[in-house]
């Protein structure tokens, strides 16, 4: 059994800028053909469903923090903006693919698909997706291979109360292909969390925040001494209290290890 751990890392000495995603083509006829299947028809069929109209408020606006599921591993991280009801993000995937959507919120909560782009060869298709509650939830496939994402609109978590089942020290090790890039003892006490990463250069960062009852770790405060934003997810076994996870810091994309310690 499982519980989903969403943390935002600030990660000091990682090297990489954001990634440069150029997603205005409106005179750059080269890239209209993505080679991307979209999941929408766009042939002259004038017998289509009409799809429902927008949703007149935006109840579910704010920043998400979503992750990427394939075959029940890691696949890819990002961060998505819903705007009175249009949705924005990108996310890149443990292989180096950029992938940018654009969606509308649809008045049943429903997501629709309005662009999707691509960095990458693969063939990425879109199925389906719902927000509700603050809760962003849908499912893909990549190379016809299914897979799913879910996310939390962060200032939701803000409102959660904290909870001691996951209290224990953990010990966590960021990893970026095969080294070691940060590590880090995650101390939780009463549901508060407190931590220091240090990456392979000796730059430190603070971190605060607490647990909720589903195992979210949210982060009240991060003092950095240097260094750039890293998001990053993981889960936890409830049996074990091993720790797995995906990190994203600029361009770069590593795994998180950890396990309880006490």
């Amino acid at each position: 059994m499982t519980a989903w751990l969403a943390v935002a890392f600030v990660l000091a000495g990682c090297d990489g800028a954001p990634a440069d995603i150029d997603t205005d083509d409106t005179n750059d006829t080269e890239d209209t053909d993505t080679g991307l299947d979209t999941g929408t028809d766009t042939g002259g069929d004038t017998d289509t469903e009409v799809a429902a109209e927008p949703a007149l408020v935006g109840p579910e606006d704010g920043t998400y923090l979503v992750g990427f599921q394939r075959e029940g591993d890691h696949f890819a991280l990002g961060e998505f903006h819903i705007d009175r009801n249009g949705v924005t993000g990108s996310a890149r995937s443990n292989d180096g693919m950029d992938v940018v959507a654009h969606l509308t919120v649809l008045a049943d909560g429903s997501l629709r698909l309005d662009e999707l782009t691509s960095t990458g060869t693969q063939n990425v298709v879109f199925t389906s997706g719902r927000v509700a509650s603050g809760f962003l939830e849908g499912t893909y496939t990549v190379d016809g291979v299914p897979g799913s994402f879910a996310g939390r609109r962060r200032i939701a978590t803000l409102f959660e109360a904290p909870n001691d089942l996951f209290d224990g020290l953990y010990e966590i090790a960021l990893i970026r292909g095969e080294d070691e890039v940060g590590v880090t003892v995650v101390s939780v006490r009463g549901g508060a969390l407190s931590a220091t990463v240090v990456d392979v250069e000796g730059a430190t960062t603070e971190v605060r925040g607490f647990v909720t009852s589903d195992g979210t770790f949210v982060l009240s405060e991060a003092l950095q001494s240097t260094g750039q934003s890293v998001l990053a997810e993981a889960t936890i076994d409830q049996d074990t209290y091993e720790v797995n996870g995906i990190f994203r810091s600029g361009d770069n994309v590593g795994r998180i290890v950890g396990r309880r310690a006490d």
